[in-house]
């Protein structure tokens, strides 16, 4: 346990380029954990017709065409990115504890649960609580619809279902947490708690995260440790009384944390690499 040293990503976005800048590092941990956002979703044949279509580059409009007309061709391109994400974390031979997020699609979701099927060391946790020798990892890769956005993507959903959801998970979490109290816990969530250093997009001073979820963490002081994403704009650590809350920022952007489990020490990286992707998330705020 005292070399339990781990990575955690997010928002990954097919960010294929990057994960092999980062393959010694990944190779060097015990474990890894990805908080959601696998396949690509910046398809450039796609932004291409958008561009031509509206006559003007629209972050809106290429999401309109992907999620609308163009859907079966932004998946099969989703399915590429994800298959060639799973093969390299596969190739690492090392557990890799992952949720999906909003931009992955159903059929990506799908895709995943076959894959893992087959591999021992890829543990998809939707909806789930898994344990794994001296953790226990809860994972919740749904979020909530953007109420500071008209995008909406496919794997969103109502507040009233995600409360459930996560009622449901309450329940275990506390009975195996009771039954396995030297064990750490940890929560693996696409989308962050809300009003914390986690979810805040600094240029609009704004909280993005989810209420839900911070409820499941603050009420109940179950979690050692938070890991999420979804909020591309900060990379963050915050310690809120016993837990560790983790955004490592966008891995599209090159970003990710370095954890020590055992000692509880985290830091925040960076590797930069040029892309096309790169380049895109960057001035998102006026694309995707």
């Amino acid at each position: 346990m005292s070399k339990l040293k781990a990575i955690v990503l997010a928002d990954i976005h097919g960010s294929l380029k990057l994960l092999r800048k980062l393959k010694k590092k990944l190779e060097e941990v015990d474990v890894i954990f990805v908080a959601g956002d696998i396949a690509g979703t910046i398809y450039i044949p796609l932004i291409f017709q958008s561009i031509i279509k509206y006559k003007k580059i629209s972050r809106e409009k290429y999401m309109e065409l992907v999620f609308g007309k163009k859907y079966s061709e932004f998946v099969e391109f989703q399915l590429r990115s994800t298959k060639k994400i799973l093969d390299f974390f596969r190739a690492l031979n090392k557990p890799i504890f992952f949720t999906h997020g909003n931009t992955d699609t159903p059929e990506v979701i799908t895709y995943i649960k076959q894959q893992t099927k087959e591999s021992s060391n890829l543990i998809f946790i939707e909806s789930k609580i898994v344990e794994h020798e001296n953790l226990l990892v809860l994972g919740y890769g749904y979020c909530q619809k953007a109420e500071y956005s008209s995008i909406q993507t496919p794997t969103v959903r109502e507040i009233s279902t995600i409360r459930k959801d996560l009622l449901e998970l309450k329940e275990q979490a506390l009975f195996l947490k009771e039954k396995n109290k030297r064990k750490l816990f940890i929560g693996l969530f696409h989308e962050p708690p809300k009003n914390t250093h986690v979810d805040l997009i600094p240029m609009r001073n704004y909280h993005a995260g989810n209420k839900e979820i911070a409820s499941l963490i603050f009420e109940t002081s179950l979690f050692d440790f938070v890991f999420c994403g979804h909020v591309h704009e900060v990379s963050t650590i915050q310690i809120e009384k016993s837990t560790i809350l983790i955004n490592p920022g966008p891995l599209v952007n090159g970003y990710f944390a370095y954890v020590n489990l055992f000692t509880k020490k985290a830091t925040l990286c960076r590797k930069r690499v040029l892309s096309i992707s790169n380049i895109i998330y960057k001035l998102r705020s006026l694309f995707l």
